[in-house]
Protein backbone atom coordinates (compact mmCIF):
# COMPACT_ATOMS: atom_id res chain seq x y z
CA UNK A 1 0.00 0.00 0.00
CA UNK A 2 1.66 3.46 -1.34
CA UNK A 3 -1.44 5.50 0.52
CA UNK A 4 -4.72 6.55 1.33
CA UNK A 5 -6.16 9.99 -0.26
CA UNK A 6 -9.07 12.22 0.29
CA UNK A 7 -9.18 14.65 -2.67
CA UNK A 8 -11.61 17.25 -3.90
CA UNK A 9 -12.46 18.07 -7.87
CA UNK A 10 -9.33 19.76 -8.96
CA UNK A 11 -6.85 18.63 -6.49
CA UNK A 12 -3.77 16.28 -7.07
CA UNK A 13 -1.18 14.81 -5.00
CA UNK A 14 2.64 13.53 -6.56
CA UNK A 15 5.47 11.67 -5.53
CA UNK A 16 7.95 13.86 -7.70
CA UNK A 17 7.68 11.97 -10.61
CA UNK A 18 3.60 11.44 -11.39
CA UNK A 19 0.86 13.68 -10.28
CA UNK A 20 -2.66 12.65 -9.89
CA UNK A 21 -5.00 14.48 -10.17
CA UNK A 22 -9.17 14.50 -9.50
CA UNK A 23 -9.91 15.70 -12.76
CA UNK A 24 -14.15 15.15 -12.86
CA UNK A 25 -16.86 13.67 -10.12
CA UNK A 26 -19.84 12.16 -12.37
CA UNK A 27 -22.70 11.04 -10.25
CA UNK A 28 -24.52 7.99 -11.13
CA UNK A 29 -27.61 7.38 -13.65
CA UNK A 30 -30.82 6.63 -11.35
CA UNK A 31 -31.82 5.05 -14.07
CA UNK A 32 -29.53 2.53 -14.61
CA UNK A 33 -28.76 -1.08 -14.04
CA UNK A 34 -27.74 -1.02 -10.10
CA UNK A 35 -23.52 -1.85 -10.10
CA UNK A 36 -23.31 -1.13 -13.78
CA UNK A 37 -20.79 1.25 -15.12
CA UNK A 38 -23.69 4.38 -15.55
CA UNK A 39 -25.58 3.10 -12.45
CA UNK A 40 -22.53 3.76 -10.07
CA UNK A 41 -20.61 7.53 -8.68
CA UNK A 42 -17.20 7.62 -10.91
CA UNK A 43 -14.43 9.77 -10.99
CA UNK A 44 -11.91 10.19 -13.50
CA UNK A 45 -8.21 10.57 -11.98
CA UNK A 46 -5.12 11.71 -14.56
CA UNK A 47 -1.84 10.71 -14.01
CA UNK A 48 0.54 13.41 -15.12
CA UNK A 49 4.38 12.93 -15.53
CA UNK A 50 6.08 16.32 -14.09
CA UNK A 51 9.26 16.76 -15.54
CA UNK A 52 7.55 17.30 -19.15
CA UNK A 53 3.73 17.74 -17.71
CA UNK A 54 2.60 14.81 -20.22
CA UNK A 55 -0.48 13.12 -19.36
CA UNK A 56 0.29 9.51 -18.93
CA UNK A 57 -3.77 8.25 -18.57
CA UNK A 58 -6.82 9.46 -17.67
CA UNK A 59 -8.82 6.45 -16.44
CA UNK A 60 -12.58 6.37 -15.23
CA UNK A 61 -13.42 4.47 -11.48
CA UNK A 62 -16.53 3.26 -10.92
CA UNK A 63 -17.19 4.04 -7.17
CA UNK A 64 -15.85 0.72 -4.76
CA UNK A 65 -14.15 -0.88 -7.15
CA UNK A 66 -10.05 -1.71 -8.02
CA UNK A 67 -8.16 -1.22 -10.71
CA UNK A 68 -4.94 -2.24 -12.23
CA UNK A 69 -2.69 -0.24 -14.32
CA UNK A 70 -0.77 -2.68 -16.01
CA UNK A 71 -3.37 -2.88 -18.54
CA UNK A 72 -2.08 -1.07 -22.02
CA UNK A 73 -3.99 2.02 -21.56
CA UNK A 74 -2.39 3.21 -18.25
CA UNK A 75 1.09 0.96 -18.45
CA UNK A 76 2.77 4.25 -18.52
CA UNK A 77 2.39 5.20 -15.17
CA UNK A 78 3.37 2.00 -13.30
CA UNK A 79 6.87 2.29 -15.77
CA UNK A 80 6.77 6.20 -14.11
CA UNK A 81 6.09 5.68 -10.27
CA UNK A 82 5.15 2.58 -8.02
CA UNK A 83 1.79 2.36 -8.86
CA UNK A 84 0.30 -0.12 -10.14
CA UNK A 85 -3.58 -0.53 -8.43
CA UNK A 86 -5.81 2.02 -7.50
CA UNK A 87 -9.00 1.01 -5.41
CA UNK A 88 -12.07 3.36 -5.45
CA UNK A 89 -13.04 3.24 -1.48
CA UNK A 90 -15.97 5.88 -1.72
CA UNK A 91 -17.43 9.01 -4.05
CA UNK A 92 -19.46 11.11 -2.39
CA UNK A 93 -20.63 13.78 -5.03
CA UNK A 94 -22.59 15.87 -2.72
CA UNK A 95 -19.26 17.43 -1.12
CA UNK A 96 -17.32 16.95 -4.17
CA UNK A 97 -14.32 14.12 -2.90
CA UNK A 98 -12.93 11.39 -3.74
CA UNK A 99 -11.42 8.58 -1.57
CA UNK A 100 -8.64 6.13 -2.62
CA UNK A 101 -6.14 3.85 -2.32
CA UNK A 102 -2.92 3.44 -4.31
CA UNK A 103 -0.57 -0.03 -4.39
CA UNK A 104 1.86 -1.29 -5.83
Amino acid sequence: MLGSFVLKTSEAIENGNVQIKVVELTPSDPCAEAYSFVGADRVTLRFVRKNDQKVLCEYIFMDASSTSLLSDQCREVTKESDVAAVYIKAINITDGWAYFELAR
